[in-house]
């Protein structure tokens, strides 16, 4: 019994890092549903499109359409070109709200900011 009680243990240890590699997860992932929600960010249709569009090539011509009507009529498989979409959006709107600041500078400067 002892030495199942001592596995146990080691196993518990060993789900550590998972559970914080986890926690982590879920927090970016509430984050992002956030500045969806807030900043009403959508899957751009016409993006959606064209990620179909660009899957559809490996077809000839004739099948092109078919593969597009068939990943229309696939609600799960559009979703995940929607949220891949989506993911790009909220990338493109982060980056739009972060201030870029040129100063010019040397290296060591540049390398220690507190030091001067």
């Amino acid at each position: 019994a002892h030495a199942g009680h001592d596995h146990g243990e080691h196993h518990h240890h060993d789900i550590e890092p998972h559970l914080e590699e986890a926690r982590k997860r879920v927090a970016l992932g509430l984050l992002l549903s956030e500045i969806v929600s807030v900043h009403d960010l959508k899957a751009d249709a016409d993006k959606v499109r064209a990620n179909i569009d660009r899957m559809a090539e490996q077809f000839g011509a004739d099948q092109k359409e078919d593969f597009v009507n068939w990943y229309y009529s696939q609600p799960e498989r559009l979703t995940e070109i929607e949220n891949s979409v989506l993911e790009n959006e909220i990338v493109d709107w982060i980056f739009n709200q972060a201030i870029v600041e040129e100063q010019e500078s040397d290296f060591d400067t540049a390398m220690n900011p507190g030091s001067n």
